[in-house]
C-alpha cells in the first residue's frame, strides 16, 4: 500500500511546489525528486516514476487542473498498476473539490484518500477482513427482521471471500507470467463475485485493472512494430540521410511512454539519453541542411 500521498503544482516560475502531503511514514519529498518528477511530464510521460533507493515516487497529471499533479510514495514491493487502477476515481474527486475545498479541508481528504486506498488493499489481501463486515451486515439484517436477505449473505460469506481471494492471486500470478488475456479474465471474475456481495469499491478497483491489464498486450505488439520501424530508420541513417534523426523523435518517446508503463527504469533512462542524443543529432543535421543550401547558391561563382 503506499505509505504516502502528494499534491503540488508547478508555479509561476515553472518550480514544482508541493501544496498538501500526507504521509503514514515519514519520508522526506525533495525539491530534486518533484524536478525529476516533473521533467518526466515535460518529456510527455504522464504516469511518471523515480525510484531513490528502497522508495518509488509515482506521479500523474491531474485533467482539467493545468499545473496540478497527484504524486503516491510507495515501497519497492508495492504493486504500482494497481495504485493506477484507482487514480481516475481520486482524479475526479479532487478536480471536483480542488476549488471549494480550503488547503485543511483538502488535506483531510488527501488523508481520508491514503486511508481509503490502505483499507482496500487490506480487503484484498486479507479475506477474513471481508468475512468480518459480511457478518456484520448479516447481524445488522437479523436486527432488521430481513430474515430472507440474511441468509443469503450468510451463504455468500461461506464462500465468496476465499474463492474471490482465490481468483485474485491467480490474477496476479498470471501477470507475472506476462499471461495479460488470462490475468484480466481473472480480475473480471474476480469483480463479478465482488457484485454479488455488493463491494462497490473493489469491483471498480478489480474492473479497472482488468482493463489496463488487458490492453497490455496490443501496447507490447505496438513496442515491437515501433522497434522495427526504428531499425529500417537506422538504415537510411547509414546511408548519411540525417533528416531521419527527426523521425524518429516521437518513436522514442512512445518506447519512453511504454518502459514508464511497465516500470523498466533503466530502459527508460537509456533512452531518455538517446532521446538527447537524437535532439542534439537533429539540431546539428538542421545546421549542416542550412550550410550545404548557402553552399549550392555558388554566390562565390559570381
Amino acid at each position: 500500500m503506499p505509505i504516502g500521498i502528494f499534491l503540488y503544482e508547478i508555479d509561476s516560475t515553472s518550480e514544482p511546489k508541493i501544496l498538501i502531503d500526507y504521509h503514514l511514514k515519514k519520508q522526506t519529498i525533495s525539491s530534486a525528486i518533484l524536478k525529476d518528477l516533473y521533467k518526466k511530464h515535460t518529456q510527455g510521460i504522464i504516469d511518471a516514476v523515480i525510484q531513490k533507493g528502497e522508495v518509488r515516487f509515482y506521479s500523474s497529471m491531474v485533467k482539467e487542473k493545468e499545473d496540478l499533479y497527484l504524486g503516491f510514495i510507495l515501497k519497492m514491493d508495492e504493486d504500482l498498476i494497481s495504485l493506477k487502477s484507482i487514480f481516475e476515481e481520486i482524479e475526479l474527486e479532487i478536480v471536483e473539490n480542488y476549488d471549494s475545498l480550503d488547503k485543511n479541508k483538502l488535506k483531510g481528504y488527501i488523508k481520508d484518500t491514503l486511508n481509503s486506498i490502505t483499507d482496500l488493499m487490506d480487503k484484498l489481501k486479507n479475506p477474513e477482513i471481508i468475512k468480518a463486515q459480511l457478518n456484520n451486515k448479516t447481524k445488522k439484517l437479523l436486527d432488521e427482521n430481513n430474515i430472507e436477505e440474511a441468509k443469503k449473505l450468510i451463504d455468500l460469506g461461506e464462500t465468496v471471500p476465499m474463492e474471490l481471494s482465490q481468483l485474485i492471486q491467480e490474477a496476479e500470478a498470471y501477470f507475472e507470467q506476462e499471461r495479460f488475456k488470462k490475468s484480466k479474465k481473472k480480475f473480471l471474475k474476480a469483480a463479478n463475485l465482488a457484485q454479488l456481495i455488493k463491494e462497490e469499491r473493489i469491483v471498480s478497483f478489480l474492473e479497472n485493472k482488468a482493463n489496463k491489464v488487458g490492453s497490455f498486450p496490443d501496447i507490447l505488439e505496438e513496442r515491437e512494430k515501433i522497434e522495427d520501424e526504428i531499425d529500417e530508420e537506422y538504415d537510411k541513417l547509414e546511408e548519411n540521410l540525417l533528416e531521419h534523426y527527426t523521425s524518429l523523435i516521437p518513436k522514442i518517446k512512445r518506447l519512453m511512454e511504454i518502459a514508464n508503463i511497465f516500470n523498466q527504469n533503466d530502459k527508460y533512462l537509456v533512452l531518455s539519453n538517446y532521446l538527447s542524443q537524437l535532439r542534439q543529432a537533429t539540431r546539428l543535421a538542421e545546421k549542416l541542411d542550412q550550410i550545404n543550401q548557402d553552399l549550392l547558391k555558388k554566390e562565390f561563382l559570381n
